[in-house]
């Protein structure tokens, strides 16, 4: 077996057999990379968008390691280098690894400010995009005005003071039964026929277009 044979053949035992399958008419290792590539490393909106929002709404896997979710999540910072994505160290810093609930920071001394109602945590920590841990301090709800003046609140949003900004997991959304749509730099959280949250394009991060308010009457999200 020459080497084209054999790194042919080795590329081939890492790949599922879902994979293999779409690449069955490659027989060279040159033709099977070149074929690999326009399946998974296209520069097409679509795929950017989904690498961002896997990068965006990553999630700590609790029964594996801390440096196997690191490989995971460095995996796609590279994909997404790879389509010539560049994601600022801020992006990775900012990025809430852990994000299959809201998380939200405050600049108050009072943990309560606002947030509605606020459980201590049960010794909960975040991995951030820079490697870095912080901690959960409590769990509870945030009330935001939308951008049509609707006080909506959201439930289960993890209190973690040393964030720089509030996060929004659209994952959790997701779960929820919301659809998330992009497009033209604005991002739709909807339910039906009505737009919950709206969120505008800025700097590679979708900034909802709201307010943290203080307690009042709310719509759960």
């Amino acid at each position: 077996m020459d080497m084209d044979e054999m790194t042919y053949s080795t590329i081939l035992l890492y790949l599922s057999d879902e994979v293999v399958r779409l690449v069955d008419e490659a027989t060279t290792t040159g033709e099977l990379w070149k074929k690999l590539e326009s399946l998974y490393l296209t520069k097409s909106l679509p795929d950017k968008l989904y690498l961002k929002e896997k990068f965006f709404g990553y999630k700590m896997d609790q029964s594996k390691g801390l440096e196997e979710n690191l490989d995971e999540f460095q995996k796609i910072v590279v994909d997404l280098t790879n389509i010539g994505e560049k994601m600022s160290n801020e992006n990775q810093t900012s990025k809430e690894a852990s994000s299959s609930k809201h998380a939200a920071e405050t600049s108050e001394a009072n943990v309560t400010d606002g947030y509605d109602s606020v459980e201590k945590s049960d010794g909960r920590k975040l991995l951030l995009g820079d490697n870095g841990v912080c901690d959960v301090k409590g769990t509870g709800s945030v009330q935001i005005a939308t951008h049509d003046g609707m006080i909506i609140m959201l439930a289960n949003v993890r209190y973690v003071p040393e964030l720089k900004r509030n996060l929004i997991s659209l994952g959790e959304l997701d779960r929820s039964g919301y659809t998330i749509k992009f497009g033209n730099g604005v991002m739709k959280v909807t339910k039906g026929s009505l737009v919950k949250l709206r969120g505008a394009l800025r700097n590679d991060l979708y900034v909802l277009e709201g307010t943290v308010v203080l307690s009042s009457a709310a719509m759960t999200l």
